[in-house]
């Protein structure tokens, strides 16, 4: 019998079968908590915080009150029932009644109730619209902090890199001081030690001793010069190293700062997505290019026809309509129909003879049955002033709420104007930030160099240094600057 491979054999065996379910199980628990743990995008933070801020809770149970205000609109108003019982009975010709039950059910005028409901529905929509609202500023907060994130950690990355740039320029300060300090200490020793090379003769060393003096004394309007010259050099250069230690101390500072940001504006993170606060927030290694623009009359066009805000005010408007038809039908008379049900106690067939107030009465038999009688009422809407009130109020209103949607669709207009034109200046910087940025770098590297060979200024690499880390700093901001523009205009679009 031909063996089987190993592999064959442990996949046949009984042990395998069984510790598959397992395996497959921890398997889907391990991609499962690697999909936690994974870097969470944007779109997932924006998830997180539409399920569980409290603030955007708060709108979408008011929106679900409203439905339910809707249930109520369209209904009937309840039946009246009135019960009454005589503690003395009323002897009357049909016998003696005991107890008298009405029933009423009101109506109100032909298409109230419809309007009613049409009412109610529309103030749930604007309600909708008032949470759809709430939802894309929620969005925003979350992009905006996001992104501001994202700009305090690009910060703390340039200043990191501007310090490493710092403490090599530091470096180069101190090994061209030492070298100054060095060449200062070579230069003195042939003055000290010229008297004792030509200590031969006595005239030998008078004229030894002279040579000495005139080699040793410099030129006639330059010694003075060239000392003073080598110590201001030196001093100088000791003078570049404390920059560049103050420099560092201050970037240090920066530093430290930035860390204090970053921890509160991670913080407003989470409790925007109402989790954890020391919860870490992942960000990306670079931001995404923001999605093409449609043309600048299509988007206004798309935020005067989407935004939520006008959307909420058209409805308020179309329920002010609704309730001027109400008016008028509430002016109307409203119709009940009833039933009367009057209890009385039987009689004796043959009849009965009975003294009242000292007179004998003879009461017939063969009465008493109970009565049933159908009522019908009408309201009388007499105060006409209260109707008319009530109707050119709602006009009003709806007059009131056609202006403001005026006013909103102009205020609507200027922001997208507005956000466009961030837009464009954002754009045109990106350029120009990247070349100064590129041509700095070119700049920082000749000048260190000239620095290293005595012929550049530690000043001059301080201030191009400082500029790199400025536009640095101003590409990212501006880079930020665009996203956040692009996220003001969707929440301004406000696409479903």
């Amino acid at each position: 019998m031909k063996m089987l491979p190993l592999i064959r054999l442990i996949t046949a065996s009984k042990v395998y079968r069984l510790m598959v379910p397992i395996r497959l199980g921890l398997s889907m628990m391990m991609a499962l908590f690697s999909s936690i743990c994974a870097a969470q995008t944007l779109d997932d933070y924006l998830l997180l915080a539409a399920e569980n801020n409290p603030a955007l809770k708060t709108y979408f149970l008011r929106y679900q009150a409203a439905l339910e205000q809707v249930h109520q609109a369209g209904n009937l108003p309840d039946p009246e029932i009135t019960m009454g019982v005589f503690i003395q009975k009323m002897q009357t010709l049909m016998g003696d009644q005991k107890a008298d039950v009405s029933v009423m059910q009101m109506f109100p005028w032909f298409g109230m109730l419809k309007v009613q409901e049409e009412e109610a529905a529309l103030m749930a929509k604007a309600q909708y619209e008032d949470f759809r609202e709430r939802q894309n500023r929620l969005f925003f907060q979350v992009k905006e902090t996001y992104y501001q994130l994202y700009l305090l950690n690009e910060k703390l990355k340039w200043t990191a890199e501007s310090k490493r740039i710092l403490e090599t320029l530091e470096d180069l300060a101190l090994t061209r001081f030492g070298a100054g300090a060095s060449s200062e200490g070579i230069s003195n020793k042939p003055s000290r030690s010229a008297p004792s090379s030509s200590n031969e003769t006595g005239m030998g060393t008078g004229m030894a001793m002279g040579a000495s003096t005139l080699s040793s004394a410099p030129p006639k309007g330059s010694s003075s010069m060239s000392m003073s010259a080598m110590a201001g050099e030196a001093s100088g250069k000791m003078s570049d190293v404390l920059r560049a230690q103050i420099a560092l101390k201050e970037i240090d500072n920066a530093l430290a700062q930035l860390s204090d940001d970053k921890q509160l504006l991670q913080l407003k993170f989470n409790l925007l997505l109402h989790r954890d606060p020391d919860l870490e927030v992942k960000l990306p290694e670079k931001l995404e290019e923001p999605p093409l623009m449609l043309s600048q009359q299509a988007l206004i066009d798309s935020v005067l026809h989407n935004n939520p805000m006008l959307k909420m005010l058209e409805f308020d408007g179309d329920a002010a309509a609704k309730q001027a038809e109400m008016a008028k039908l509430e002016g109307r008379p409203m119709i009940g129909v009833g039933l009367n049900y009057m209890y009385y106690s039987s009689r004796a067939p043959m009849g009965s003879v009975g003294a009242h107030g000292g007179n004998t009465d003879y009461m017939p038999g063969g009465m008493g049955g109970n009565m049933v009688m159908p009522m019908i009422s009408m309201t009388l809407p007499l105060n006409r002033k209260k109707y008319k009130s009530m109707l050119t109020s709602s006009e009003l209103m709806r007059a009131a709420n056609a202006q403001q949607q005026r006013a909103m669709s102009n205020e609507l207009t200027l922001m997208v104007e507005e956000t466009l034109r961030e837009i464009r200046m954002a754009e045109r910087n990106k350029d120009l930030y990247e070349d100064q940025e590129r041509l700095l770098r070119q700049t920082l590297d000749l000048m260190v160099t000239d620095y290293a060979t005595a012929n550049g200024t530690f000043e001059a690499l301080l201030d191009v240094q400082q500029q790199l880390l400025d536009y640095n700093l101003k590409k990212v901001t501006n880079r930020v600057a665009w996203q956040t523009a692009f996220a003001r205009l969707e929440t301004l679009i406000a696409g479903e």
